[in-house]
């Protein structure tokens, strides 16, 4: 119960949400970046923007790479039932 405390604990609460909120819409992530980052340097200022759009960037492909498998398997499933009920899209079923 501890680690749930510890997740709330305001900081760290701010930090996930600030986080949250760039990453659903990056608009809105730089100002949250600017005042994140008030008191670096131009230098510490790129080097953090530079690790978060890698991280960013890797994320997209992680989820892009994963719903194409995705589709894949289920392009794969939906082609073999189609092949061994060809039927099965008709509105009217044989016979009727």
């Amino acid at each position: 119960m501890g680690e749930l405390s510890e997740l709330f604990h305001g900081t760290i609460f701010l930090r996930f949400a600030a986080a949250l909120v760039a990453l659903l819409n990056p608009i809105y992530g730089i100002p949250i970046f600017l005042r994140m980052t008030a008191g670096y340097s131009p230098a510490q200022r790129r080097r953090t923007a530079t690790i978060a759009a890698i991280s960013v960037i890797t994320r997209i492909m992680a989820i892009v790479l994963a719903a194409v498998a995705v589709e894949m398997i289920i392009s794969g499933t939906v082609q073999a039932v189609q092949m061994h009920y060809p039927n099965l899209g008709d509105a009217h079923p044989p016979g009727v």
